[in-house]
């Protein structure tokens, strides 16, 4: 197995010129010492590049392609790309003897139906039908990843991990778009089913944050709008934990709260680690709060039930920083992977999280390349996080990191 990466900015006319994508293919081909069995691409949301992913599926028709929108950009090992203008950043993986399948079908009115088809498509393609997937991994646009999560398990069982992350565009505007090579959908899911030739496979699903001593019971809710924690309005009870953090957008100044909130998350538990002894500590999903409702409620980037306990959770952009090595060094240790070995990585980092840490996240890249090892990886910052927890529970969250390493 061999992986590779490279990226492209745009020309400063603002267009992706057949040169610098043929330019970047070749070198991708030449590093892999071949064509590509799996291709992912991490975009700007910018539409002039929308003629370069096509150009580049069809430079490797054999190949399994996913390409998602992410926030300004990506983050690479070879630097960051959509920082200094729209740009795009092309990973691939050469595995003659593994087996690879993508697909990206829109929603229409049934989400659960597109996951279906999507699934089953992308399975046929690997030419592993009846075979369940060493790995899922997943995009889509923000808003159905709970139902996907769900009929991806209910159509080939809880045993493959389900990672990945949601599209996303640089003012949660909408613009976020998938693809699996043809024309973008804004309102899709895609995804590709891995069957790859070398294991072991390493993995982790996790967050900077911390749990505080605050928490409550969701009492009234509808998916991603929190109304009621304990009775009483959603966004008073969070004001109140966070002494004050979203005063403004009581008073009804502004009521976006994406960017104050991403430091003091929602956690919900969803399982506990037992340690020697019986001593156990929980692990979290966290949700993330966007706005603020004229009636007080909250709406968030993940869904939760009537009867949820939720935590309010605490962070720092040192620890958010740290955290994308350690989650890496968390996927080496529990699968017991040697740095030497590794071969290329895949991570999800949230773009809250990228967008609160501001020019540190050159920091966090420094320490994902070190925990790899110099191997090439791409991560995007995404409105979403899907991966798989320590005791097997494929989950949607926020503010998470994702990472998924492939060895030689």
């Amino acid at each position: 197995m061999k992986i590779a990466v490279e990226k492209m900015t745009l020309a400063q006319n603002g267009q992706a010129g057949p040169a610098s994508i043929d330019g970047a293919v070749n070198a991708l081909a030449r590093s892999l010492a071949g064509a590509p069995d799996f291709v992912l691409i991490q975009r700007s949301a910018d539409a002039r590049l929308d003629p370069a992913i096509q150009r580049i599926s069809a430079s490797f028709p054999n190949a399994a392609l996913i390409s998602s929108t992410s926030c300004i950009g990506a983050m690479t090992s070879v630097g960051e790309c959509g920082f200094d203008g729209p740009g795009l950043a092309l990973w691939g993986l050469r595995d003659p003897k593994g087996a690879y399948g993508a697909a990206c079908v829109a929603f229409g009115d049934d989400p659960a139906a597109a996951t279906r088809e999507a699934l089953s498509l992308a399975i046929e393609r690997a030419d592993r039908m009846g075979e369940t997937p060493n790995i899922v991994w997943l995009h889509s646009t923000p808003g159905a990843e709970e139902t996907i999560l769900r009929v991806i398990g209910e159509e080939i069982g809880e045993t493959a991990p389900i990672i990945g992350g949601s599209a996303a565009d640089d003012a949660v505007s909408g613009k976020w778009s998938v693809s699996d090579g043809g024309p973008p959908e804004q309102a899709a899911v895609a995804l590709a089913v891995l069957f790859p030739s070398t294991a072991p496979i390493a993995h982790s699903f996790q967050s900077g944050y911390a749990a505080t001593a605050r928490s409550g019971v969701v009492t009234d809710v509808d998916g991603r709008l929190i109304r009621a924690i304990n009775d009483r309005p959603a966004a008073e009870v969070y004001n109140e934990w966070t002494a004050g953090l979203i005063d403004a957008s009581l008073r009804g100044d502004d009521a976006n709260v994406f960017v104050r909130t991403s430091l003091a998350p929602l956690g919900f538990e969803v399982g506990r680690i037992v340690g020697e002894g019986g001593c156990s500590a929980p692990y979290y999903k966290l949700i993330h709060p966007e706005a603020v409702t004229p009636e007080g409620g909250l709406a968030t980037f993940a869904d939760l039930a009537t009867g949820d306990r939720v935590h309010l959770m605490s962070g720092s952009i040192d620890r958010l920083v740290a955290r994308a090595g350690k989650a890496a060094e968390e996927a080496k240790l529990r699968f017991e992977v040697r740095t030497e070995d590794i071969a290329g990585a895949l991570t999800i980092f949230c773009a809250g999280c990228m967008l609160t840490v501001g020019d540190d996240i050159r920091r966090a890249q420094q320490n994902v390349s070190a925990a790899l090892g110099g191997a090439p990886f791409v991560s995007a910052f995404t409105f979403g996080e899907q991966g798989c927890f320590l005791g097997g529970e494929n989950r949607h969250g926020n503010l998470m990191i994702s990472n998924l390493i492939f060895t030689a």
